[in-house]
């Protein structure tokens, strides 16, 4: 696969949307890959941001400031 393959396939790959083989071509790409491992860590941690902003929830009046 090329890094533009893996990039576009990024969100699929966290969200666990591939079978076995797609998942096995993408996990040889990233042993060799340094830039495609940086970013599916990049959107990774993007992933667990947004969904730990959802799971926040603030005190009343904080949302207005």
């Amino acid at each position: 696969m090329s890094c533009e393959e893996i990039w576009r396939e990024i969100p699929n790959y966290i969200g666990g949307k591939h079978g076995a083989a797609m998942r096995a071509s993408i996990e040889e790409h990233l042993k060799d890959c340094k830039h495609c491992t940086a970013a599916l860590g990049g959107a990774g941690n993007v992933v667990r941001m947004a969904a730990d902003a959802a799971a926040f929830d603030s005190r009343a009046g904080h949302s207005n400031r």
